[in-house]
């Protein structure tokens, strides 16, 4: 869920009142502007670079999560919960940025595990795609 960097109060309730209602296991959220959410009946991981935007997890606070992993430039967070890799990811965007999403792909392959755990990558990466073989 692209969150477009909000961070007023009125906004970040409705971000709430969708979680109770729905009541996800995992929300996957791109362009946070925040550094907590303290949302009753959640964990979170939020990942911010130098601008105050990034990604970020909110899961359930009955789920364990074994391990958490968080790209530098705030774009992607990984979370392992049993053998399932969750991946939130948030590529650059625009057709102005080009040069920036295959860099941006290339460079950040190696935070996709290339183990034989189940991956399940969510977010802004539909213009990233690896070569068959």
């Amino acid at each position: 869920m692209n969150l477009c960097g909000i961070y007023s109060d009125v906004k970040l309730s409705m971000l709430k009142n969708f979680l109770n209602y729905y009541k996800h296991d995992f929300v996957f959220l791109q362009e946070v502007a925040v550094e907590s959410f303290n949302f009753y009946g959640y964990k979170e991981i939020v990942n911010l670079n130098r601008e105050r935007r990034g990604t970020a997890v909110l899961f359930k606070e009955s789920i364990p999560v074994k391990s958490v992993c968080q790209l530098s430039d705030g774009r992607g967070v990984a979370v392992q919960f049993r053998d399932v890799v969750l991946i939130n990811i948030y590529a650059p965007s625009g057709s102005q940025n080009r040069q920036q999403k295959r860099l941006f792909c290339g460079r950040h392959d190696a935070f996709i595990p290339g183990s034989s755990k189940q991956v399940n990558t969510w977010g802004g990466l539909q213009l990233c795609s690896r070569s068959a073989g």
